[in-house]
């Protein structure tokens, strides 16, 4: 498996957290992604929320911009890197809508 040596023929949490920086950086916004394990039928899932806010807190509260969430079982995804990359589009999807109601209200 590679876990004693440290290394997998799978992606890494560099390749994840450099996926989640980037988006920080293009959408101005900070992430959270908080993991919570299920059971479904029998067997183990993990259900991920992904949620993006505000960089800039006013009083210590960023205003939340989007949140997505899905099971590693729904999205039939084994690589949790592919997890987070498939709600990262869901999310990005998410806050254009967002922009294009703001551009068109003003």
């Amino acid at each position: 498996m590679g876990l004693s040596k440290g290394a997998s023929l799978g992606s890494d949490w560099r390749d994840v957290a450099a996926v989640l920086i980037a988006f920080e950086a293009i959408n101005n916004c900070h992430l959270e992604i908080r993991l919570m394990a299920g059971d479904r039928k029998g067997l183990a899932d993990l259900k991920m929320v992904l949620s993006a806010t505000e960089r800039t807190a006013v009083d210590g509260v960023a205003p939340l911009l989007g949140s997505v969430s899905a099971t590693c079982w729904a999205m039939n995804l084994r690589n949790l890197e592919a997890a987070v990359i498939q709600l990262l589009y869901q999310l990005d999807s998410q806050l254009a809508s967002g922009e294009f109601a703001r551009v068109l209200k003003t």
